[in-house]
Parts: C-alpha cells; structure tokens; sequence
C-alpha cells in the first residue's frame, strides 16, 4: 500500500517537473469568464432545396467579442494526451479547474486521477480548487479534488506524500 501510494505521487511530482519549467513565469494566467454565448457557434448548413440568397445571407448568430483562447486549457488536455489519456475535457470556471476523462485502458483509477491532478496543479491560482472526475468503462465515475496550492507545495517538497494524499478528497 505505501509503494502504491509512492508511486501515484511520483506520477504527479514528475508530471509538475515537465509542466512547472515550460511556464512563462512572467505572464500571468488568462482569466476564464464564463460567457452567456457558446464559444463555438454551429455552422449554417444549406439543404440542396434552399434558395442562393439564403445561403448568401445566414441568419444573425450572436458571437461573443473579444474571446481569447483559453491556453492552459489546451496545455492540460495536450499534457493528459501525452500521457495515454486521451479526449479529456478540461475547463476553467471561476475558483476551479474541472478535468474529465474516461478511464485509458490499462490505468488504474487513482494513478489516472493523480496524474490529471499533478498537471492541472501548476495552473491553478491562489485558492483554485481542481476537480478530476474519472468516468470507469464500467459506468460511474469518481471524483478527485485537491486545491491546486497542495499539488504545487507537493511538487516543491514541501508537504510528504502522505500529507498531499490525506488532502485528497475522493467522492
């Protein structure tokens, strides 16, 4: 049981030591506002019966202005993908980072969800909680959460890895 546990936070301390270097220290995060608009609009499709001037001319569809890319989204969902776990779902909302992902064949549950808690800790801002929601192939899911602080003082070696385990909450 110890070594197990060793192991799932040697996962998330060599997930933070790739992670940590590569961020820009100096620029701060992109703060994620929800929007009342979807960010991706639906294209217009023309049906081979509709007249040229509809498709000139597509109903007005509502587009949010100045919308900036969310990158630490991408870089968590590029990181997981590295990793074997593919098709996540990552985004920010205001105090938390919520990460989603159908369980890689061949993981086991608390290795996947430490991994995604250990990339996602070193975006995280003062307070942000991180949730990992870990869908099983077999139905049902877990969820893992940990404010992103802990796995940040984990990673620098300021807390064991008993202590970062206890601070996880599992549901």
């Amino acid at each position: 049981m110890l070594l197990e546990g060793m192991a799932l936070l040697a996962v998330i301390a060599i997930a933070a030591i790739f992670v940590l270097p590569s961020l820009d220290k100096t620029a701060p995060l992109a703060a994620a506002t929800p929007s009342a608009a979807p960010l991706v609009q639906p294209s217009a499709t023309v049906s081979a019966t509709a007249q040229p001037s509809a498709a000139a001319s597509p109903s007005p569809v509502h587009v949010a202005e100045e919308v900036e890319p969310v990158v630490e989204d991408a870089a968590i969902y590029q990181a997981l993908s590295e990793n074997g776990v593919n098709g996540s779902v990552v985004d920010f909302q205001q105090g938390k980072i919520l990460v989603s992902f159908l369980l890689p064949k061949g993981f086991e549950q608390k290795r996947a969800a430490f991994l995604a808690l250990g990339i996602a800790g070193p975006f995280s801002l003062e307070g942000q909680q991180i949730f990992v929601e870990v869908l099983l192939p077999e139905g049902g899911f877990k969820v893992y959460s940990v404010i992103g602080q802990d796995v940040k003082r984990f990673a620098r070696g300021e807390i064991t890895d008993s202590q970062f385990e206890a601070l996880v909450s599992v549901k």
